[in-house]
């Protein structure tokens, strides 16, 4: 027997540089080529833990049962929960010293820190929390990612990752200590699906050595990575239909919305650079009846003007993904 797996973007197209492995029986992992492909021969069918990753992207983790030729995997680029910081801590509820700042960024010009310009200080317990609960019902797939950059005393100071079900008892998932330069942290929140998880970052330190601490940026949260266990790529019929036009355009893009489906109450329509950064917000309220008339202005959230590229346009109904669209700006 054998299997070829093929790596999917949220446009169904195939992706190249993906790193699939199988968690469940060893540490082996495999490349996607250039045309999305991994050739496994020989591979024996049966009920895998499948992983999938690529920078940028969702880390897929699910249990598959894999017996077909043919295995389609896709991941997205389009986090539904996202903050690169750049607008402050607007999201955010903190104790102690917790803010943004300019210092130390992976992208853009800030990044969240326990203490900005200095160093923590000594008998530090304090927390940092995301203040959007994180709704996992009739969700596949579920990860937070974000870039971590630390200076944490080994003597026993530490940054938590922990998350809570009901916003009041809290547990460590994953913790940072010691001395690490910009990498990618990613958390599968898959044993929580279908309830309502709560995250934030505590950092904890003793009465010895005071460091830097922890940079974070590019906070995001991928929801429902897709598998596709037949012969063909199948692409499900959408619940809403974006027209954008002109495309490519100049200054000014028209993004007509339909709703397909009449359980669709609440939109938000978003736009997102080619690195899978949030640019800026069109549209976030109730779905009106018939046709949504949107417009953006090739402005990012701060009302500075964009530079040409790819962008594309995310929209979230009821907060699940439906619909991603690319658009390409040329002035």
């Amino acid at each position: 027997q054998s299997v070829l797996i093929t790596v999917l973007n949220d446009f169904f197209e195939p992706l190249g540089g993906a790193v699939v492995s199988f968690p469940s029986i060893g540490p082996d992992s495999f490349m996607s080529n250039d045309s999305g492909q991994i050739s496994l021969d020989p591979f024996y069918y049966g009920y895998y833990q499948v992983k999938v990753q690529r920078e940028g992207y969702e880390t897929l983790l699910k249990y598959i049962n894999i017996n077909s030729p043919n295995l389609n995997l896709r991941i997205t680029m389009m986090p539904v929960y996202m903050d690169n910081f750049e607008s402050g801590m607007t999201q955010w509820s903190r104790t102690g010293t917790w803010n943004t700042t300019s210092t130390d960024h992976y992208t853009g010009a800030n990044s969240l820190t326990d203490r900005p310009n200095q160093n923590y200080q000594s008998n530090t317990n304090s927390y940092c929390k995301y203040n959007t609960p994180i709704n996992l019902l009739n969700q596949t797939n579920a990860n937070i990612q974000f870039y971590a950059k630390y200076n944490l005393a080994l003597d026993g100071d530490y940054v938590a990752l922990q998350l809570s079900t009901d916003n009041a008892n809290w547990f460590t998932v994953d913790h940072y200590t010691g001395i690490s330069d910009w990498s990618l942290k990613s958390f599968s929140l898959n044993n929580y699906l279908d309830q309502t998880v709560y995250i934030r970052f505590q950092i904890v330190t003793n009465d010895y050595n005071e460091s830097s601490g922890i940079f974070i940026d590019d906070f995001a949260i991928f929801l429902n990575g897709d598998s596709v266990e037949n012969d063909d790529l199948i692409t499900p019929a959408p619940s809403l239909l974006i027209a954008a036009y002109p495309n490519p355009f100049h200054s000014r893009i028209k993004l007509d919305v339909t709703s397909v489906s009449k359980s669709v109450s609440r939109l938000s329509v978003d736009i997102y650079n080619i690195k899978g950064q949030y640019v800026a917000s069109v549209y976030n309220s109730s779905l009106p009846k018939g046709k949504l008339e949107l417009e953006w202005n090739a402005k990012d959230h701060l009302g500075n003007t964009v530079g040409n590229g790819i962008y594309f346009v995310r929209s979230v109904a009821d907060s699940k993904v439906f619909t991603t669209q690319k658009i390409l700006l040329m002035k």
